[in-house]
C-alpha cells in the first residue's frame, strides 16, 4: 500500500509539474490545431471555386485533408492519454471507499484505508491548460464544435461574395 500511495503522490506531483510547464502550451497546441483544422478546410471550400493553374487539383485537396487528419489524431492523442491518467487516479481513489466498506471502522486496515482516502484526495490533481480549463474528453467535442461553427460561418461570407 505504502508503494502505491508513493506512486500516486509522484502522479499529483507530476501533473503539478506539467501543468506549470507547459500548461499554456497545451492551451496553444489545441488553439493552433483548431484554427489549422480551419483553415484547411477552407481552403478546400475555396479551392472548388477557383483554379491555382499548375497544380493539380487532387493532390492539394489530399494534402489537406491529410494534414487535418494530422492535427486532429495528435492533439487528441494528447488529450485522451492525459483524460485516461486522470480518470486512473480517480479509479485508486474509488477502489479505496471500496475497501473501506469492507473493514469495520477501528480495525487496523481501516485506519490504512483512511489514511490512503485522505492521501489520494489530498494529491489529486487534474491536467489544465494554463489554468483556464481541464483537459479532458469534452475538449475534443468542444474543438470539433468549434471548428464547424467556423466553417459555417465562413461558408456562409464565401457564399455572399465578402
Amino acid at each position: 500500500m505504502k508503494n502505491c500511495l508513493q506512486n500516486y503522490r509522484l502522479l499529483g506531483q507530476t501533473i503539478d509539474v506539467v501543468n506549470k510547464l507547459f500548461g499554456f502550451q497545451l492551451l496553444l497546441i489545441i488553439f493552433h490545431s483548431g484554427l489549422h483544422v480551419v483553415n484547411s478546410l477552407n481552403f478546400v471550400n475555396l479551392y472548388k471555386k477557383s483554379e491555382f493553374g499548375k497544380f493539380n487539383s487532387d493532390h492539394v485537396l489530399m494534402s489537406s485533408v491529410v494534414l487535418i487528419l494530422l492535427l486532429l489524431y495528435n492533439t487528441f492523442s494528447v488529450i485522451i492519454v492525459m483524460d485516461s491518467t486522470v480518470e486512473e487516479a480517480r479509479k485508486f481513489h474509488d477502489l479505496c471507499h471500496q475497501l473501506a466498506d469492507h473493514y469495520s471502522v477501528n480495525s487496523e486496515e481501516m485506519k490504512i484505508i483512511g489514511n490512503a482516502l485522505s492521501y489520494s484526495k489530498q494529491f489529486f490533481r487534474e491536467f489544465s491548460a494554463g489554468g483556464y480549463f481541464t483537459i479532458n474528453k469534452s475538449v475534443i467535442i468542444s474543438l470539433l464544435g468549434n471548428v464547424a461553427t467556423y466553417i459555417i460561418i465562413s461558408t456562409q461570407f464565401n457564399m455572399s461574395g465578402v
